[in-house]
């Protein structure tokens, strides 16, 4: 019981990790550079098509971020502009976070940008395509006693979702939008690439990292939020150790059933010790045992809750409990089948080795005592 409740759990856990993360595999690159000092560096369009020849890099997009007010009609907001190239929506799967609109930022020479779901909700455009303004401060002539700003209209193209943390602040325009309105042009703030499939990220950062230097940072998906993939993994942890103290709780059963059996074949010990068994022998008979239970019952353990999340993948018969009914989320990894089964081995191995160390003639009228 202690092992299938644990690779039920940790199933479970992996499932709502598919499902968490899946927006910040949708939206942020694989891989982003930017400056390791400063905030805007001056494009270079060789360095950039080198940096696309790169052995293992399918796409790369630069990029221009900052904040700017965003305001429709009376209602404003401070919202993250990020202007971005052609070649954007192949670095993140853009159909996958679109949920209103076509992933084209230019519509008959009209810039269009991708608003997220929230900055589209609080402002309530009255048509998709209806026409915003954003400003931002004028970068010439700027004091506190006279505030010039630039403002640029632009056409809401599409509503997008790329995650909590964004969905409240983020429109996406066309990079040269961006230059216009920040006044920073052939200037970046970054670049995100987009691995091709089968290349190990870790490879492909490295050798970026060798042809960049030190002036830029190179940082993978997990690096980028690594604030929430910490909190999540050290969530996992706490309950995988939890777990692992109940399947301690339960080998105990182990220890006494087979301190039991001790007890109870005394006399055949006795016996088998008279006619020339060496004592080794005897205590391998008692540790085979309990290795012989411990393995069994993980085993079943394991088979049955295989079978759980099996059919909970296929049927979703268990649904959560929220406004939008769905089958919760499980997700079966191999790993956490070995590493239950490794688990639930070690614990019965060490169950075992302490009665069985009580087994001879002198320990064992000791334990009966």
């Amino acid at each position: 019981m202690g092992a299938f409740a644990l690779l039920v759990l940790l199933s479970t856990l992996n499932g709502f990790e598919n499902t968490i993360f899946k927006v910040y595999k949708d939206y942020y690159p694989d891989l982003k550079i930017s400056p390791s000092k400063g905030k805007y560096v001056e494009l270079d369009h060789d360095w950039l098509q080198k940096l696309r020849k790169t052995k293992g890099v399918a796409y790369a997009s630069a990029i221009i971020e900052d904040n700017a007010i965003v305001k429709y009609g009376e209602k404003q907001l401070v919202a993250q502009v990020k202007g971005v190239d052609s070649n954007y929506r192949w670095v993140i799967n853009a159909d996958s976070v679109l949920q209103d609109g076509t992933t084209d930022l230019y519509f008959n020479d009209n810039y269009l940008t991708w608003m997220g779901s929230g900055v589209y909700y609080q402002l309530m455009p009255q048509s998709r395509f209806a026409a915003i303004t954003v400003m931002t401060p004028r970068t010439e002539d700027f004091s506190v006693a006279r505030l010039d700003m630039n403002e640029l209209p632009i056409y809401v193209g599409s509503v997008i979702d790329p995650g909590e943390e964004l969905t409240n602040k983020l429109i996406v325009t066309p990079i040269a939008y961006a230059e216009e309105l920040f006044e920073k042009y052939e200037m970046f703030t970054g670049i995100e690439l987009r691995v091709k499939n089968g290349q190990n990220i870790e490879n492909v950062k490295q050798a970026i990292e060798k042809k960049i230097g030190n002036n830029f940072v190179v940082k993978t998906r997990q690096e980028q939020n690594q604030a929430v993939y910490k909190m999540y993994k050290s969530e996992k942890l706490i309950v995988f150790l939890i777990m692992c103290f109940v399947l301690l709780l339960v080998s105990f059963n182990l220890l006494g059933a087979l301190s039991m059996l001790v007890i109870e074949k005394k006399q055949n010990v006795k016996l088998l010790e008279a006619v020339g068994m060496p004592i080794n022998s005897l205590k391998r008979i008692f540790f085979n045992q309990g290795v012989m239970i411990a393995s069994s019952g993980t085993c079943i353990g394991l088979v049955l809750a295989i079978g759980v999340v099996w059919i909970q993948q296929q049927y979703g018969l268990l649904k959560v409990d929220s406004e939008f009914t769905q089958a919760y989320p499980v997700d079966l990894r191999w790993m956490d089948v070995a590493t239950v089964l490794g688990l639930g081995l070690l614990m019965g191995i060490i169950a075992a080795i302490y009665p069985t160390s009580y087994i001879g003639s002198s320990k064992n009228e000791k334990i009966i005592e």
